[in-house]
Parts: structure tokens; C-alpha cells; sequence
């Protein structure tokens, strides 16, 4: 079962859970959406040395993806982002996590 969890965001409610519930297995994400939606997700990789799994880096990085276009209001698919050098940047597709 997955542990899903609230943050609230600029005036947004998210949920976000972390896929498989576990940070030691690979091919995971941090799932967020946002609350009363289900179509548009953001998947963060949680696997950079830097990155750490706390609200304050999921609100950044839903800012980050905000930012980037993702816009879960008009449910317009998914953004796969990671953590790197202290900033989020796009993913490409789930093989550009390396």
C-alpha cells in the first residue's frame, strides 16, 4: 500500500506518494498530483545524492515543474523531472534518469 501524503503548494493542495514506498529500489518515483485530479502527474526521481525527501523539495519541485509547463489543472499528461546540481531539471523519458 502506498502512503500517500498532502502539501499544499502556493494555494494548491497536492497529493504525493513515493512509488513502492521504499527509497532503496530502483525504477521508483515520487508521484504528485494535484488533489481532485488524476491525469496529469509529476514524477520526481529521488535518486540525485543532494536530493532530500522532504516537503520543502517536493514543494520546490512542484514550483520547478509549474514553471516548466506542467499544468495539472488541464490535466496535460506527465513531466518526469530529477535533481541536479541544486536545481530540477526535465526528463526526456524514464531512461534519462542515469
Amino acid at each position: 500500500m502506498k502512503s500517500k501524503r498532502t502539501i499544499i503548494v502556493d494555494g494548491d493542495s497536492y497529493i504525493w506518494t513515493l512509488e513502492g514506498n521504499e527509497v532503496f529500489s530502483s525504477n521508483r518515483w515520487i508521484i504528485v498530483t494535484l488533489c481532485g485530479t488524476s491525469c496529469s502527474r509529476l514524477y520526481i526521481d529521488p535518486y540525485d545524492h543532494d536530493f532530500e525527501i522532504r516537503p520543502s523539495t517536493i514543494a520546490l519541485a512542484i514550483r520547478s515543474a509549474r514553471e516548466m509547463g506542467w499544468d495539472p489543472e488541464n490535466n496535460n499528461g506527465e513531466l518526469r523531472v530529477k535533481h541536479y546540481e541544486g536545481k530540477f531539471k526535465r526528463l526526456k523519458s524514464e531512461t534519462d534518469r542515469a
